[in-house]
């Protein structure tokens, strides 16, 4: 783990946490204090009981919804009770907001959703109406451009038959010839 602050002691920058939830020098071993003082976006060490990071205002702190007790926002139990922090938010706000509200949300995201899958269509429509246009402005070079796949296959096919009916003659004729 790094943070901004260096040890006071060596200077280093990396710090390791200890099984007692506080931050030593990874060099010298010194305690630099509670792992809740450090920002889990910026790597500041802040100083005690602040509730936002001092440079990038990231939350420190949150509060167990089952006892109340303010624990460090990366805990994953409470320090105080021993729950689990996530699964108890998670219940908690479920159960705070209605089917309704739920539906409401659900309903909100949905019209956002279809304003841009319509804006896309929209956008690929007038992309095909482009090369539609483009197709009908510009004048055939040769009649073969005209022409569908089947067509150029088809011809592609005539003249591999073609090809085969002269070797074959020309196999026969060579054959008669040697005897």
């Amino acid at each position: 783990m790094q943070t901004d602050r260096g040890c006071p002691k060596c200077g280093a920058t990396e710090v390791v946490l200890r099984k007692d939830q506080q931050l030593a020098c990874i060099k010298c071993g010194s305690v630099l204090g509670h792992v809740s003082r450090l920002c889990p976006s910026c790597s500041h060490y802040n100083q005690d009981g602040l509730r936002y990071c001092s440079i990038c205002g990231t939350e420190l702190v949150r509060e167990c919804t089952s006892c109340g007790a303010d624990n460090w926002v990366l805990a994953t139990y409470c320090s105080q009770c021993g729950r689990n922090l996530g699964i108890i938010e998670r219940l908690a706000r479920r159960s705070q907001q209605t089917t309704q509200d739920r539906l409401y949300q659900r309903k909100a995201t949905m019209s956002s959703l279809k304003e841009r899958e319509e804006w896309a269509s929209q956008m690929r429509m007038s992309s095909i109406m482009d090369l539609e246009r483009l197709q009908l402005a510009s004048p055939a070079v040769t009649p073969a451009a005209n022409e569908t796949g089947d067509q150029i296959l088809l011809r592609i096919l005539a003249v591999v038959a073609a090809l085969l009916f002269i070797a074959a003659i020309l196999g026969l004729l060579l054959t008669a010839g040697a005897t």
